[in-house]
């Protein structure tokens, strides 16, 4: 599979609001990627979810 990862940081849940609306508002649109159509995935570092340098990322799949 492709993958499309994609680095969070900030505070959740904002941070990971912002980071999904602009994959889909803003990456997509301007490159040549589709969605696979299979299930993304968010990842979760063990750290304090309201640090303003928590790391996190999402997985879409691609086509």
């Amino acid at each position: 599979s492709k993958w499309g990862v994609f680095e969070v940081r900030g505070p959740m849940p904002d941070a990971m609001q912002k980071a999904w609306k602009q994959i889909f508002s803003e990456w997509f649109p301007s490159n040549n990627y589709k969605h696979a159509g299979t299930p993304e995935l968010e990842v979760y570092t063990d750290e304090d979810p309201s640090s303003p340098d928590l790391y996190s990322e999402i997985w879409i799949p691609l086509k």
